[in-house]
């Protein structure tokens, strides 16, 4: 009996359940690398919220709303990482990854991310760049961040770090290294018990 019970607990955790939450989940614990990033929310927050995303994903927009929302209401009860995961199937969520993290390298991480959220349905080059200049960002800068070696070497190692953590689709998201699964409305119970 305790082999079914087993079975079933991973495989709800695996998808077949959504609703189990992440009490459920809790063996499959995974630990992510953070510390290059900036956090949204205090540094010092009591839990932590890894979230592997895409910015072409509209599920992975209103789970960024969400948090944003939780995150200004709540300032110091958690703090939020963000890992891209662009997925082959969305076109432009590749050239937004790369504007994300070039202006993660001037200080605009967070400010970029919103408004790459914002605009999902128009990824282009040209407005990537219109989104930089309304930032302030060093444009010049930006271009050549965009295009380097090392900017699309953090992109694949947050979707090597997604992999090894169990991602199966976006958003993906990890509460204090426990992998969250539920509906809307059970991310604010499990942060805000």
């Amino acid at each position: 009996m305790p082999r079914v019970l087993t079975i079933t607990i991973l495989l709800g955790c695996l998808g077949l359940g959504l609703s189990l939450g992440p009490v459920a989940c809790a063996r499959l614990h995974r630990d992510v690398e953070t510390s290059d990033r900036p956090p949204l929310g205090h540094p010092n927050a009591r839990k932590t919220v890894v979230v592997f995303s895409d910015f072409q994903c509209g599920f992975c927009q209103r789970v960024a709303a969400e948090l944003s929302r939780l995150q200004r209401a709540h300032p110091t009860r958690f703090k939020v990482f963000f890992k891209h995961y662009p997925l082959a199937y969305h076109p432009r969520a590749e050239a937004a990854a790369l504007a994300a993290e070039a202006a993660r390298l001037q200080g605009k991480f967070w400010p970029m991310h919103d408004q790459l959220f914002a605009n999902t349905r128009d990824l282009s080059d040209e407005n990537l760049e219109a989104i930089a200049r309304s930032l302030g960002l060093d444009i010049d800068q930006f271009h050549r961040d965009r295009a380097s070696d090392t900017v699309r070497q953090v992109i694949e190692q947050d979707m090597t770090d997604g992999d090894r953590a169990g991602l199966r689709g976006t958003p993906y998201i990890l509460i204090d290294g426990v992998p969250f699964f539920g509906m809307h409305g059970d991310l604010q119970r499990a942060l805000l018990p």
